[in-house]
Order: C-alpha cells, then sequence, then structure tokens
C-alpha cells in the first residue's frame, strides 16, 4: 500500500503535468507545433515551435520550453529575440524569460501564453536566423568541437534559429550530415552543407593559410568537392591546410561559384590561435605577415573570391595586432578608427569586426557580414537558469519579402540551394524561373568597453564560464592531443 507521502508526491507530479499540458494546448491552438523528440527534448520537457505550425508553414522559428519535474513544478523557458537597440536595452531577466507554476493562480497559463505571444512578435515571421559558424562533437576525431548534438541543437534552438550553415573543418561525412539534419528537421531547422575550408598557403610547406566557411547547394555537391579538394590531403590537425595546390583550390571553387553551387565565406578575417604546440594565423588579413598577400592583395582576393565577410570571431582572445608591414598596420588604424571610432583598440576581434564593414561599405565591395560565432563548446540548455550564449551576441539574418513568404506560406520549403543563391546575389533567390526577394544582414549586440567590442551587459554570462570549465579544459585536451598526432606522423611519415 502506497505510503502518504508518496500519494502527495504522484498528485503533484500529475498537477504539473496538467497544467503543462493546458499551456501546450493553449499554444498548439496559437499555432505552434510540439518536439518531444527524446534526442532533443529532456525526461518531462516539450518544446514548443511557432515554425511548425501544421496549419501554417513557413514562418520562422520561435522556441518555448516546457518542463515539469518529479515534483509537479512547471517551469517554461524561452528567449526575447528583439532586434538593434530594443534587443540591446533588455535586462537579463527580460532577454531570457522563465516562469515557474510553484506560485500558480488560476490564470497562470493564459498568463504565460500572453507573454509567449508578445515575445514572438519581435521576431517577424519573414525573418531568419541562420547560425553561420561552428563546429560539432560526437566526430570520430575528424574535427576539433567537443559538444554533443543535442547540445549544440538545443542551443540554437533556445536562440530561435532557422538555418544551421555550421560545418567540420576540412571535411564533410554523409551519415554525419543525414544524422544532425535528420534531428535538426524534427526541431524545424534547416541544415545546410558547409564545411570551413582551410585556403592552402602557396608556400606548400607553410601549415595554415586563411579559413572560409563553404556552403554547398546539397550534400552530393558537398561530397563531390571534398573527393576532389580534400580526399587524401587532409591532416590529423583539422584545421590545417590541405596538402593541395592553392590555384587548383580557387579554381574548383570559382567555376561551383559561378554556377551558384556553392557560397564562399571569409570566416574571422584576422586572427591568431593556440593550436595546442604553438600559434598559427587563420584570417585573410593574416596573410601579409606572412608574406602570402599585400593588403591591396587581400582586397582583390575578397572581391573576386568571397560573397560574405565574417564579423569578428566571438571565440578569439582581445589579443592586439602587432604586424611588422607599415601598410598593414595604416590599414587597421584606418578601418578600424573609421568604423568603431577612435577609442577602439587594434585586437584581432576589433579589426575582424571593422575589416567586414569596410567590406560592405565601401564602394567596389558590398560584401554582406555574417556573423561569426565560431564555437566549439556549447552550454546546451542543461538548465533553466539564465545562462546567455555567444550565439546571442550576435546573429546572421535573413529576411523575405512578402512574395517569398506567400511561396512559404504555399508548403514550398526554403532550401539550401536558395541560401546559396542568396548568398551569392545578396538581394533573392530564385526558383521555377522567378526571382523572390530576401537579404543578408546581421544583428550585433556587441559595444565599445575599454577599447574592446564585447557583449552588452545583459549578454554577459560568467555562469556559462563556470558550467564550461570541463568542457573548455576537454576541449583543450583535444587540441593537444590532435596537434601531436598530426606532429607524430609528419615525423614518422619523413623517415620513410
Amino acid at each position: 500500500m502506497l505510503e502518504v507521502g508518496t500519494v502527495e508526491f504522484s498528485f503533484l507530479r500529475q498537477r504539473g503535468i496538467t497544467r503543462r499540458q493546458k499551456l501546450v494546448n493553449e499554444l498548439v491552438r496559437s499555432g505552434y507545433g510540439v518536439i518531444d523528440d527524446p534526442r532533443i527534448c529532456k525526461k518531462g520537457e516539450i518544446i514548443l515551435n511557432r515554425g511548425l505550425n501544421p496549419d501554417v508553414p513557413g514562418d520562422s522559428n520561435f522556441f518555448v520550453f516546457v518542463k515539469t519535474s518529479s515534483f509537479g513544478r512547471t517551469k517554461v523557458f524561452f528567449t526575447d529575440p528583439s532586434r538593434e537597440d530594443g534587443g540591446k536595452a533588455l535586462t537579463k531577466r527580460q532577454l531570457m524569460r522563465r516562469f515557474s507554476s510553484s506560485k500558480v493562480k488560476d490564470e497562470w497559463v493564459s498568463e504565460v501564453k500572453d507573454a509567449v505571444l508578445k515575445t514572438a512578435a519581435a521576431k517577424d515571421t519573414n525573418t531568419r536566423y541562420a547560425c553561420a559558424h561552428g563546429h560539432w562533437g560526437e566526430n570520430g576525431g575528424k574535427d576539433d568541437g567537443v559538444s554533443s548534438r543535442t547540445h549544440i541543437l538545443r542551443e540554437m534552438m533556445l536562440w530561435h534559429y532557422d538555418i544551421d550553415a555550421t560545418g567540420y573543418h576540412n571535411w564533410i561525412n554523409a551519415q554525419h550530415f543525414e544524422d544532425i539534419a535528420d534531428m535538426e528537421d524534427a526541431a524545424g531547422i534547416m541544415k545546410v552543407p558547409s564545411l570551413e575550408l582551410t585556403l592552402p598557403a602557396k608556400n606548400l610547406l607553410a601549415l595554415n593559410g586563411m579559413h572560409l566557411n563553404i556552403d554547398f547547394k546539397d550534400l552530393p555537391t558537398a561530397l563531390d568537392f571534398w573527393d576532389r579538394i580534400l580526399k587524401g590531403r587532409t591532416l590529423d590537425m583539422p584545421g590545417m591546410a590541405p596538402r593541395i595546390d592553392q590555384g587548383e583550390v580557387l579554381m574548383t571553387m570559382d567555376e561551383l561559384r559561378e554556377a551558384n553551387s556553392i557560397a564562399a565565406r571569409a570566416a574571422h578575417t584576422y586572427g591568431i590561435i593556440n593550436v595546442g604546440i604553438g600559434q598559427v594565423g587563420v584570417g585573410a588579413l593574416n596573410d601579409p605577415e606572412k608574406r602570402e598577400r599585400s593588403i591591396s592583395e587581400v582586397l582583390d582576393f575578397i572581391q573576386r573570391h568571397i560573397d560574405l565577410v565574417g564579423s569578428g570571431n566571438f571565440t578569439f582572445p582581445d589579443k592586439l595586432a602587432s604586424p611588422q608591414d607599415p601598410e598593414t598596420q595604416a590599414f587597421f588604424e584606418m578601418i578600424v578608427r573609421k568604423h568603431l571610432g577612435t577609442q577602439a583598440t587594434l585586437d584581432q576581434k576589433n579589426i575582424s569586426i571593422a575589416f567586414s564593414m569596410h567590406c560592405k561599405k565601401e564602394n567596389g565591395f558590398r560584401k554582406r557580414q555574417y556573423a561569426d560565432p565560431d564555437l566549439h563548446v556549447y552550454e546546451g540548455v542543461r538548465t533553466y537558469m539564465r545562462v546567455v550564449s555567444p550565439l546571442a551576441w550576435g546573429r546572421t539574418v535573413i529576411h523575405f519579402s512578402k512574395e517569398a513568404m506567400g511561396l512559404f506560406h504555399r508548403g514550398v520549403a526554403f532550401r539550401a540551394s536558395d541560401l546559396v543563391y542568396l548568398m551569392r546575389k545578396q538581394t533573392h533567390f530564385a526558383r521555377d524561373g522567378a526571382d523572390y526577394g530576401a537579404k543578408i544582414s546581421i544583428d550585433s549586440y556587441l559595444e565599445l568597453q575599454n577599447g574592446i567590442m564585447k557583449p552588452v551587459k545583459a549578454r554577459r554570462s560568467p555562469l556559462r564560464k563556470l558550467i564550461l570549465v570541463a568542457d573548455n579544459a576537454y576541449h583543450g585536451m583535444v587540441n593537444v592531443h590532435l596537434a601531436l598526432k598530426n606532429l607524430w606522423n609528419t615525423i614518422r611519415n619523413m623517415k620513410r
């Protein structure tokens, strides 16, 4: 026979589940689809998404997390997607909305539903957010990302992303892509075949060149690119340059770009990173320091071979630039002062942000920007605490015209090939001989703090650093392991 405490416990849990279901029913009636996939949701959790409305397809994503504990307490968690100055003015409590039924009133469900609908209105249904750079764990040792697919996907969902254009370093695998795409499809997120390509330097003995994010119109195109350019030529250290002539890579890229089969994006355009056993420069603007290209040649490269330019990098340290070349130093000073102000320092994040603005605004360029999070470690909404992700520091935004939305509302899906076409043309994508207006921009929630561009107050998250101490340590160990493996295999091959 059940003891009294056990009966009370069961009653509380059932009451919480009933309350949760009532809220879910209200949101479903308001046009939200339900996600209860165990690959994504925790025990006792349901996630709702406006983008999965079965009656009106095509609207952008807005996710709501709802979880009932074993003791019957129902929590609701979602974030405010307000843009520009409205988004910068939010406090952390306004940015990350949390409701609990522990102090429940009869009208609690109605109040929460109204808060969800009001907050969701801050993201237009014709506006989609894209995560344009990041790395995945569960990769069989082929990349330096360490987070699980579930954590990565949940973090994208918390910040209402619609499109995932992240990828591994110099590697794409059909099974991995299809598994991730299937998981993301269940959540209402579109997966784009992408990878981060390390362009070989002209000097074939160099370990690293500039890093480019490459997006493909479909998986067969991505696998063909891998087979033609990367297969058998990559090193054990994922981000190191493949052993192939730079001219061959660029010729293939340009052919595919002209056919609108790929789009090329310049990642973290100035950055020096530690790869475990040394430091390497990984951006286009590092080329002058390597005597690879002059500044004028870098600008020409961007104009000829690149479609979008990354704005900063959220994972790079605020390290000051110290180029030896006076021309490079003068160029850095010019773009930072012009676009960020005289108080801004010449650190690598500022330089990358300023360069993306320069490429957007200067005559002869007009290259669109994209937000460049480049995350390798994700928190993954492990709890409903207010832990802000760098995915909320800035985001790539796509705005669709009324005609494009009419297409989507008729059940015609936006595809990876459409995104690649839009990146190439920058003002529209084509479908069945007709053009549909769209544009790419970025939201940025950074501000100048002591001369460095950093997230506004509500988006700083010391708690995130604490939660991810072990994961960040593991990421460092992965880098060291891969670097040592690469060094050992290089030495062994030299002895043969």
